[in-house]
C-alpha cells in the first residue's frame, strides 16, 4: 500500500520546464504576450486621442505627445516581451499547476478543439474587455456620485472632529 502514496505525490510534482515550455507553445504564448504589448500601445494612443476630445493638439503638444508614446511605447516593449516574460510565466505555472495539470493541458491544446481555443480566445477575451469598459462607463456616473457623498461626509465629520480637510494647507 505505500506504493499508492508515492504514486500519488509524484502526480502532483511540479511540472518541468520542459513540460510548461510545450504547453506555452502550444497555447502560443509568445505570440499573446507580442500582441498585449501591441494592444497596450494601441490603447494608449487611442486613449490620448480621446483625452483630446476631438481638439487638434498645438504643434508643441503634438511634439510632446509623441514624445509621451515614444517613451510608454518602448517601456511597454521592454517589459511586455517573451524574454521577460517567459520565466515569470515558467515560475507561475510551476507553482501553480501540477505536472498531471500541465501534461493535461498540453493534450488539449494541441486537439483540433484546443487549437480553436487558442485561436479564438484572444478575440473572447477582447469582446470581455469591450463590454467590461462598457459597464465601468455606464457605472461611473454612480461610483463619482457615491464617492463624493463619501468623501463630503468625511469632510464633515473631520470639521465636527477639528480634522482638516485633506489636502488643506496647515
Amino acid at each position: 500500500m505505500a506504493w499508492l502514496g508515492l504514486a500519488g505525490s509524484a502526480w502532483s510534482a511540479p511540472p518541468t520546464v520542459a513540460s510548461i515550455e510545450a504547453l506555452l507553445a502550444a497555447t502560443k504564448s509568445e505570440a499573446l504576450i507580442a500582441k498585449t504589448g501591441a494592444d497596450l500601445e494601441r490603447n494608449m494612443r487611442d486613449a490620448v486621442q480621446a483625452s483630446l476630445q476631438g481638439r487638434k493638439p498645438s504643434e508643441r503638444e503634438q511634439q510632446v505627445i509623441d514624445k509621451m508614446t515614444r517613451e510608454s511605447a518602448a517601456l511597454i516593449r521592454q517589459e511586455l516581451n517573451w524574454s521577460h516574460m517567459r520565466p515569470m510565466m515558467v515560475q507561475i505555472y510551476q507553482s501553480t499547476f501540477t505536472q498531471e495539470e500541465v501534461d493535461g493541458q498540453t493534450a488539449f491544446y494541441r486537439t483540433p478543439v484546443g487549437m480553436a481555443v487558442v485561436e479564438k480566445m484572444p478575440a473572447v477575451m477582447q469582446a470581455t474587455m469591450a463590454a467590461t469598459q462598457q459597464s465601468m462607463a455606464r457605472l461611473m456616473p454612480q461610483l463619482q456620485a457615491i464617492a463624493k457623498k463619501h468623501m463630503a461626509e468625511a469632510q464633515a465629520a473631520g470639521a465636527a472632529a477639528g480634522t482638516p480637510p485633506a489636502g488643506a494647507k496647515p
